[in-house]
């Protein structure tokens, strides 16, 4: 099982006439942050979404626009389902990685765009 993050206290550079570190500094670190950090953050999203999704069930449709929106939603995951392990392929090459986070930027801002004025 991978390890979670962990608290690690290192000292700074000096020492004082006995030779005891002037002052330190902590920090939480791991060797396999993405295996503990990407399923928390997949969970925290996935419940800020089910808490959305209950609070505007009673809210009425006046305008007709659940089609749109469930329609972005399901390109933003799309784009993100497919565009994330290509970025995760690429992240040793900074021109590709630059490349391909820029497109996805655009890509993904410009569905949003289109799906929310061009059908009106």
């Amino acid at each position: 099982i991978r390890d979670p993050l962990t608290y690690m206290r290192q000292e700074h550079e000096g020492t004082d006439y006995w030779n005891r570190p002037i002052s330190t500094y902590g920090a939480c670190r791991s060797d396999n942050t993405s295996a503990y950090l990407v399923p928390l953050l997949v969970i925290n999203v996935a419940a800020i979404c089910l808490a959305f999704a209950w609070e505007t069930t009673d809210v009425q449709s006046e305008f007709g626009e659940s089609k749109y929106i469930s329609q972005a939603m399901v390109s933003l995951f799309q784009g993100f389902l497919s565009g994330i392990p290509i970025v995760v392929v690429v992240r040793h090459e900074p021109r590709a990685f630059y490349l391909v986070v820029t497109l996805m930027i655009f890509l993904l801002s410009m569905v949003l765009l289109w799906l929310g004025f061009l059908p009106k």
